[in-house]
């Protein structure tokens, strides 16, 4: 069986409700949650000004 990925980043505003849709997603069996909720991926990567 051959198994399939897709990349998603879902992306919100303080007090959007990204957390309870992640905690919904993450009920699924073929959905995989990250455990790091926040990773910054971007915040040293790119300059602030």
């Amino acid at each position: 069986m051959e198994t399939k990925k897709a990349n998603l980043f879902i992306v919100g505003a303080m007090r959007a409700g990204t957390t309870s849709f992640v905690e919904l997603l993450s009920k699924h069996p073929q959905i995989y949650v990250s455990p790091i909720k926040e990773p910054n991926y971007f915040v040293d990567r790119l300059p602030l000004t």
